[in-house]
Parts: structure tokens; sequence; C-alpha cells
């Protein structure tokens, strides 16, 4: 990212907490049409055959998955956001070392950053252990997002008057 990119509402700056073991832009490709369309800048004109190729198969996927190819569909969704399949294929086919140069880090990327920067060691289960029926795997992905989201609310309701 240009370090004179200036975050558009309700997102950071890239921070230094980047989950080990993760490219520092691990987020990019979770960037939505909308938001990609939004960036300054366009892709750049020739990502290579391979990815170009690979975003291609995907837009076709997505034509016939969702049936976009009846009645000129596709092609009107296309110009609602007044882009045409090259603009899309384009925006796909685009490394997401480049999309991030081009972006800011997003708030849900931030969030997830500081939520595994806290995570404890890998393998210790949070406090509490594995809930009856629980699975130890998925309690160790979802505990620290849950302690977060239960954190996040606890703050917000406190200025109310509401102590959990």
């Amino acid at each position: 990212m240009s370090p004179t990119a200036v975050p558009a509402a309700g997102e950071q700056q890239a921070t230094a907490t980047v989950p080990v073991g993760m490219p520092a832009h691990w987020w990019a490709p979770g960037l939505h049409l909308a938001e990609r369309l939004a960036l300054p800048g366009t892709p750049a004109a020739d990502p290579g055959q391979e990815p170009a190729d690979r975003a291609r198969r995907r837009v076709e996927r997505w034509r016939t998955a969702y049936r976009l190819d009846r009645d000129g569909r596709f092609e009107r969704r296309l110009a609602e956001l007044g882009i045409e399949e090259a603009d899309l294929t384009a925006l796909l086919a685009e490394p997401a070392q480049e999309l991030a140069g081009r972006a800011s880090l997003p708030g849900w990327a931030a969030r997830a950053e500081e939520v595994l920067a806290a995570m404890p060691p890998q393998g210790e289960l949070p406090e509490g252990g594995v809930p009856p029926g629980g699975h130890a795997g998925l309690t160790l992905v979802v505990a620290p997002f849950a302690r977060h989201a239960v954190d996040e609310l606890a703050a917000a309701v406190r200025p109310k008057g509401w102590t959990p």
C-alpha cells in the first residue's frame, strides 16, 4: 500500500499486526466488487496468462451458476455498475499484492488481525475449555473472535448503564 493512501470511511491504515505466516496483503482478495470499483487507479494491463484465464473461468462459473446468462441479465448488471466484462475480468485477475497497493486495510481485516494477534499460543484452549459436545479445533478458531465480539458489545452497552 502506498504510504499516502487515505483510508475510506470505516477503514484503517495497515498495521504491523499481520498474523505470522500470512502475507501483508492477505485481505485483498476479500474485497468485494463495489470496494474494488471504488479504488483509485486500475488493475495492471496484463496480469499474466494464468491469472487472466482463472478470472475468465470464474466469470463463466458465475454466469452459469446464477443463471446470469439468461435474457442479458449479466450484461445489464455490469452496465449498472458502469463496467464491461473485460473490466470485471481485469479486477478479478489483479494480483492480491497489487490490489492491496491500491486499497487501504478494511476495518474487517484490521479487526481480524487484532483478534489473531491476541490469540493464545497454538493449541491452547480458551478459558473454560471446550463446550460440551464441542470440537476443540473449531473452539480454537471461533473463541477468540467470539471473545472479541463480546468485549466490543460490552464496551458499547456500558455507557448506557448496562454491565455484563
